[in-house]
């Protein structure tokens, strides 16, 4: 036997050493508040005093299986969290803590703070570290002790959560881990005879494993206890600390370090507290037609002194894209939308029908590849209006220049980036009126790619190997789509942009 854990022995058999031994192994409150140190930036080493929403955290932790956490920054949870699992390890035999955070060096960070904490125990709560040198506790990554415990901290990598058996798992800042969906996958099995996980994060936008895990929970869609800490529950916390956050962060730091907020974090494209609004009010409003399985909706019918436009962005029906349309009003109110994975020629007749329905609308399907089939089952069918767009200048002489144009909407980069912008533009003065939820869903995942910097379905860059690993799982079944928004941009542009018919009268009822 160690002298460590003959020092132990001789103390535990003193009834006052076995009963605060006792009073620490059922109440962790107790053993936090008693025992363990922290090291202060300002204080030096104090005593962990742990203030009132902590200790209804640990609570909370003690009770459920799983459990997600959005927090603001400097709240002491990843401190908490630390404690909570040194506490774990020590009084309970063989259970096996994994700590992940977004870097190597950040886990460590986490570590050695256990190490100071346990470092400051009175001898009678220690026991041998049965790795590591005579010096030290443990190694940089790993303490086992001789109870048969152990935490190990390692970075968010591919491979990472991956054990024979978890008793806990912590994940921090998991809404900047790259490959948090895969790690969870891999560690839920291991988790499965009884283990806990411990999910913790500050906002960083939508559409990321960590919004979905806390979404989820919300909404009672899987297993994990939601807990949302507000920067007010912190008695050291003021409105000037507030304002000075805000002064020194920015409004969009703020937002997601401070105020959790998910719709202000991140980088989407649309102001999503608009987009939010929008998903509101369509809970309030009341669908007047519903076809094509739900995949058509129409919130208002056709009226004979509006002009109508449709925008469409069209996918073969094979793949994971989907074709979409949406119909505008020449003032910007959007009346019906579809999305959904159809045959060129089914969509075809779609158009024309709908295009028929609001007085003969001016249809503007994406003539780029595949859309050119879709133009031509139109003009094959006669119907009397598709918009045409101006797609070059071609010189003829000295005096004269012709302009060459196409039928439907031809995307470029250039006109790419211009209908986007102009829907942002119209979404933030209110110009346009959207109800379309195919729109909303997809807004939350429309961010500025890390790759081109251009606006893109989360993801779509990546190519399909990377995305798998890093975002999808088996029952989202494919890659976000922007199919719905590019639709919408399309006919909301060509609104705005004046028609050329095609020459043939319109057949108005």
């Amino acid at each position: 036997m160690s002298k460590k854990s003959q020092r132990r022995y001789f103390y535990l058999k003193n009834s006052m050493h076995v009963e605060e031994y006792l009073k620490c192994q059922n109440d962790p409150v107790y053993f936090i508040t008693t025992y363990v140190m922290i090291p202060h930036p300002i204080r030096g080493k104090i005593n962990f005093g742990l203030f009132p929403f902590q200790v209804a955290l640990l609570m909370k932790w003690m009770s459920v299986k799983y459990s997600v956490i959005l927090k603001p920054r400097q709240m002491g949870v990843s401190t908490l969290v630390s404690a909570y699992a040194l506490w774990y390890a020590l009084f309970h035999p063989f259970k096996f803590i994994t700590m992940i955070s977004i870097k190597e060096s950040v886990a460590k960070a986490m570590l050695r703070k256990i190490k100071i904490m346990y470092s400051n125990l009175p001898d009678f709560l220690q026991m041998e570290v049965i790795n590591g040198g005579a010096e030290g506790i443990g190694t940089a990554d790993r303490i086992a002790w001789c109870n048969g415990s152990e935490i190990t901290a390692s970075s968010a990598t591919e491979n990472a959560g991956r054990s024979e058996a978890l008793s806990l798992l912590v994940m921090d800042e998991v809404a900047f881990q790259r490959y948090a969906s895969g790690i969870w996958s891999s560690a839920q099995p291991t988790l499965s005879t009884g283990g806990r996980a411990i999910l913790l994060s500050t906002a960083f936008g939508v559409g990321n494993f960590f919004h979905e895990t806390y979404m989820g929970a919300v909404a009672g869609l899987n297993d994990f206890k939601a807990l949302r800490l507000q920067w007010q529950m912190h008695p050291e916390r003021n409105v000037e600390w507030y304002n000075h956050q805000y002064g020194a962060l920015g409004a969009k730091r703020v937002a997601q370090e401070i105020d959790c907020d998910f719709l202000q974090s991140g980088f989407n494209v649309f102001d999503m507290a608009k987009i939010k609004a929008i998903e509101d009010r369509l809970l309030e409003t009341p669908l007047i037609k519903e076809e094509e399985g739900g995949r058509f909706k129409m919130y208002f019918d056709y009226n004979r002194d509006h002009r109508y436009f449709i925008g469409a962005d069209i996918a073969t029906g094979r793949s994971r894209d989907y074709s979409a349309f949406s119909i505008f009003d020449e003032k910007g109110k959007e009346y019906a939308c579809f999305k959904g994975q159809i045959g060129i020629a089914a969509f075809s007749e779609l158009l024309m029908k709908w295009g028929k329905h609001y007085g003969w609308a001016t249809l503007a399907p994406e003539a780029n590849a595949i859309g050119e089939g879709v133009i031509q089952n139109i003009q094959n069918a006669n119907y009397p209006n598709i918009y045409n767009m101006v797609s070059g200048v071609r010189r003829i002489d000295e005096y004269d220049y012709r302009e060459s144009t196409v039928y439907g909407w031809m995307t470029t980069g250039k006109s790419r980036n211009d209908m986007i912008t102009t829907m942002d533009d119209d979404l933030g003065d209110d110009s346009v009126e959207m109800n379309n939820p195919f729109f909303v869903n997809e807004a939350y995942t429309f961010v500025y790619s890390g790759i081109s910097n251009k606006p893109v379905a989360l993801g779509k860059e990546l190519g399909r190997s990377s995305y798998n690993s890093m975002y999808e799982d088996e029952d989202r079944g494919g890659i976000y789509t922007d199919d719905a928004i590019l639709a919408a941009c399309i006919g909301n542009k060509v609104r705005k942009v004046p028609v050329k018919y095609n020459g043939a009268p319109l057949p108005f009822a």
